[in-house]
């Protein structure tokens, strides 16, 4: 499975050691390269310290490093989408203008079929994907903190989310090395 995560703050880095862990290629995306750079040294050290706990499931940190490719400009990222991407995870902050903006923009751009996962810890789907044409692709995957240690993660979709979309999320993270929990509706804040 092709992965492409936006933003590399915190979040991102989990998420990219947790799909690269999970044997995924992973595409870390943003724009300023300078991030990037502080990603890898930091998913690099987080790999060697989970490697310390035998959390990196038989695998090196090299190996899993590997799998994470890094992308610095949006003309890259739509070359990425066009080739075909399976699963998009913004991790960008928690902003509901910056949300709303970045997924009216993806609505051009991603593959059918491709499952568009938001990490807000407390907006809504619905806040951010109301204008969307594929809003019924859309979710919250919420992780929990520290998700490469905690692997729960709350699932929500929208009311117009086709809850195919949400069971496909729910099998996905399962596959992820994750603990999906699936809200049925949406509230505030999340559980």
């Amino acid at each position: 499975m092709r992965v492409v995560i936006i933003g590399s703050g915190l979040i991102g880095r989990c998420w990219s050691v947790i799909y690269a862990r999970a044997k995924q290629d992973v595409f870390l995306f943003d724009t300023m390269s300078s991030m990037l750079e502080i990603a890898v040294k930091e998913i690099d050290l987080q790999l060697g310290q989970l490697n310390q706990f035998d959390l990196l499931f038989n695998q090196t940190p090299a190996e899993i490093l590997k799998r994470i490719q890094t992308i610095d400009t949006v003309e890259k990222l739509h070359e990425l989408f066009r080739q075909g991407i399976d699963h998009i995870q913004e991790c960008i902050p928690e902003d509901i203008q910056m949300k709303t903006k970045l997924f009216l923009q993806l609505d051009d751009i991603v593959p059918a079929n491709a499952l568009i996962a938001s990490s807000s810890s407390c907006i809504m789907p619905s806040k951010f994907t109301e204008n969307m044409k594929t809003r019924n692709r859309c979710i919250v995957a919420h992780p929990i903190n520290p998700p490469t240690t905690i692997p729960l993660v709350e699932i929500i979709g929208a009311p117009w989310t086709d809850p195919a979309f949400v069971d496909l999320a729910m099998e996905r993270y399962r596959s992820f090395g994750m603990e999906p929990i699936r809200l049925k509706k949406e509230v505030d804040g999340f559980v």
